[in-house]
């Protein structure tokens, strides 16, 4: 499954030169950690901060919301994802 570019921000294959990658999340409901993800892009909000646009394997549904890096694991680096790219 290849890569998109969702808009605004950088794509996670862009960033890492490879397939997206994939991620583990953390429920906001209980605080557990779920699998089955993938980090589609890194970006920045409307005030600067980096988010995370994560996809669901399962079925390939894009989740609406965004999540702060600290609430997905990227599996092979066991923490966040890596800030997304600005020009500078």
């Amino acid at each position: 499954m290849g890569d998109q570019e969702l808009g605004f921000g950088t794509s996670a294959a862009a960033v890492t030169g490879q397939e997206p990658l994939s991620a583990e999340v953390r429920n906001r409901f209980d605080g557990s950690w779920g699998g089955g993800f993938e980090v589609v892009e890194t970006l920045l909000d409307n005030d600067g901060r980096a988010r995370v646009r994560i996809r669901r394997l399962s079925d390939g549904h894009v989740l609406p919301a965004l999540f702060e890096p600290g609430d997905v694991l990227v599996a092979g680096l066991g923490g966040p994802p890596p800030p997304p790219q600005t020009d500078t």
